[in-house]
Protein backbone atom coordinates (compact mmCIF):
# COMPACT_ATOMS: atom_id res chain seq x y z
CA UNK A 1 0.00 0.00 0.00
CA UNK A 2 1.16 3.24 -1.00
CA UNK A 3 1.18 5.19 2.06
CA UNK A 4 1.14 9.00 0.34
CA UNK A 5 -1.94 7.35 -2.04
CA UNK A 6 -3.90 6.55 0.91
CA UNK A 7 -2.65 9.12 3.21
CA UNK A 8 -6.04 10.39 5.16
CA UNK A 9 -7.66 13.97 4.86
CA UNK A 10 -7.44 13.93 8.86
CA UNK A 11 -4.24 15.00 9.86
CA UNK A 12 -3.03 15.65 13.73
CA UNK A 13 -0.22 17.42 15.72
CA UNK A 14 2.28 14.81 17.62
CA UNK A 15 0.01 14.22 21.12
CA UNK A 16 0.94 15.48 23.82
CA UNK A 17 1.18 14.23 27.57
CA UNK A 18 -0.94 16.76 29.51
CA UNK A 19 -1.57 14.46 33.13
CA UNK A 20 -0.09 11.49 34.31
CA UNK A 21 -0.82 10.45 37.82
CA UNK A 22 -0.05 6.94 39.67
CA UNK A 23 -0.52 6.76 43.03
CA UNK A 24 -0.77 3.52 44.78
CA UNK A 25 -3.10 3.42 48.05
CA UNK A 26 -1.65 1.77 51.09
CA UNK A 27 -4.62 1.47 53.14
CA UNK A 28 -5.96 -0.77 49.85
CA UNK A 29 -7.23 -4.58 51.46
CA UNK A 30 -5.56 -7.20 48.41
CA UNK A 31 -7.93 -9.32 50.19
CA UNK A 32 -11.01 -7.21 48.96
CA UNK A 33 -9.70 -7.42 45.22
CA UNK A 34 -11.88 -6.45 42.61
CA UNK A 35 -11.68 -5.50 38.63
CA UNK A 36 -10.18 -2.21 38.24
CA UNK A 37 -12.60 -0.61 36.13
CA UNK A 38 -11.42 2.42 33.48
CA UNK A 39 -13.64 5.73 32.98
CA UNK A 40 -12.77 7.68 29.34
CA UNK A 41 -13.67 11.35 29.48
CA UNK A 42 -13.02 12.89 26.17
CA UNK A 43 -13.11 16.66 25.55
CA UNK A 44 -12.72 19.13 22.34
CA UNK A 45 -12.42 22.99 21.59
CA UNK A 46 -15.20 22.40 19.17
CA UNK A 47 -14.35 23.36 15.35
CA UNK A 48 -12.97 26.17 14.07
CA UNK A 49 -13.95 27.43 11.27
CA UNK A 50 -11.82 30.28 10.54
CA UNK A 51 -9.03 29.30 7.77
CA UNK A 52 -9.30 26.82 5.19
CA UNK A 53 -8.23 24.07 7.74
CA UNK A 54 -11.13 22.88 10.45
CA UNK A 55 -9.59 22.01 13.25
CA UNK A 56 -10.32 20.96 16.99
CA UNK A 57 -7.86 20.58 19.75
CA UNK A 58 -8.98 16.90 21.62
CA UNK A 59 -8.53 15.60 24.76
CA UNK A 60 -9.02 12.04 25.99
CA UNK A 61 -8.72 11.06 29.94
CA UNK A 62 -8.18 7.84 31.36
CA UNK A 63 -8.85 7.04 35.07
CA UNK A 64 -9.82 4.47 37.36
CA UNK A 65 -11.63 7.03 39.79
CA UNK A 66 -15.02 8.10 38.40
CA UNK A 67 -14.72 11.73 40.44
CA UNK A 68 -12.17 13.72 42.32
CA UNK A 69 -14.36 12.88 45.32
CA UNK A 70 -13.49 9.56 45.40
CA UNK A 71 -9.12 10.42 45.37
CA UNK A 72 -9.08 9.94 49.23
CA UNK A 73 -11.59 5.68 48.74
CA UNK A 74 -10.04 2.72 50.12
CA UNK A 75 -11.95 0.65 48.06
CA UNK A 76 -9.20 1.17 44.71
CA UNK A 77 -5.19 0.07 44.51
CA UNK A 78 -4.39 2.78 43.12
CA UNK A 79 -5.64 5.85 41.71
CA UNK A 80 -4.43 6.61 37.54
CA UNK A 81 -4.87 9.51 35.56
CA UNK A 82 -3.60 9.58 32.13
CA UNK A 83 -4.54 12.46 29.58
CA UNK A 84 -3.36 13.14 25.95
CA UNK A 85 -4.38 15.80 23.56
CA UNK A 86 -3.61 16.64 20.16
CA UNK A 87 -4.95 19.23 17.37
CA UNK A 88 -6.52 17.46 14.80
CA UNK A 89 -7.26 19.31 11.43
CA UNK A 90 -9.30 18.54 7.66
CA UNK A 91 -10.14 20.35 5.16
CA UNK A 92 -12.95 22.78 4.63
CA UNK A 93 -14.51 20.83 1.94
CA UNK A 94 -15.44 18.25 4.57
CA UNK A 95 -19.22 17.10 5.36
CA UNK A 96 -20.27 18.38 8.92
CA UNK A 97 -21.03 14.92 9.61
CA UNK A 98 -17.69 13.31 8.65
CA UNK A 99 -16.39 16.42 10.71
CA UNK A 100 -18.20 15.37 13.84
CA UNK A 101 -17.24 11.38 13.15
CA UNK A 102 -13.40 12.92 13.25
CA UNK A 103 -13.97 14.48 16.52
CA UNK A 104 -16.07 12.18 17.99
CA UNK A 105 -14.60 9.03 17.18
CA UNK A 106 -11.10 8.93 15.09
CA UNK A 107 -9.63 11.81 17.62
CA UNK A 108 -10.16 9.85 20.79
CA UNK A 109 -9.45 6.46 19.01
CA UNK A 110 -6.01 7.75 17.93
CA UNK A 111 -5.30 9.41 21.35
CA UNK A 112 -6.67 5.97 23.08
CA UNK A 113 -3.40 3.83 21.21
CA UNK A 114 -1.03 6.68 22.78
CA UNK A 115 -2.44 6.09 26.34
CA UNK A 116 -2.94 2.13 26.10
CA UNK A 117 0.94 1.82 26.27
CA UNK A 118 1.57 4.50 28.74
CA UNK A 119 -1.09 2.93 31.62
CA UNK A 120 0.43 -0.75 30.72
CA UNK A 121 3.88 0.21 31.51
CA UNK A 122 3.06 2.49 34.47
CA UNK A 123 0.51 -0.20 36.28
CA UNK A 124 3.03 -3.33 34.87
CA UNK A 125 5.50 -1.45 36.84
CA UNK A 126 3.18 -2.10 40.10
CA UNK A 127 2.49 -4.95 42.55
CA UNK A 128 -1.07 -4.33 41.07
CA UNK A 129 -0.01 -6.20 37.49
CA UNK A 130 -0.68 -5.06 33.96
CA UNK A 131 -4.11 -3.17 33.32
CA UNK A 132 -4.45 -3.11 29.83
CA UNK A 133 -7.18 -1.24 28.23
CA UNK A 134 -9.57 -3.08 25.49
CA UNK A 135 -10.49 -1.86 22.38
CA UNK A 136 -13.29 0.95 22.60
CA UNK A 137 -15.76 1.61 20.49
CA UNK A 138 -16.32 5.47 20.29
CA UNK A 139 -19.11 5.61 18.05
CA UNK A 140 -21.21 5.78 21.77
CA UNK A 141 -20.51 9.36 22.88
CA UNK A 142 -18.16 9.77 25.86
CA UNK A 143 -17.61 13.72 26.04
CA UNK A 144 -18.31 15.52 29.17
Amino acid sequence: MNTEQNKSILEFTNPVLKRAIFQPNPKFDKKNSKNIKMNLKTSNSGIDTKLEYHSSDVVLTVTNISSDDSLSSNEDPFVLIVSMAARFRWPESTPKDVEESFVRTNAPSLLLSYIRPLVSNITGLSEFGIQNIPFIDFTNSIED
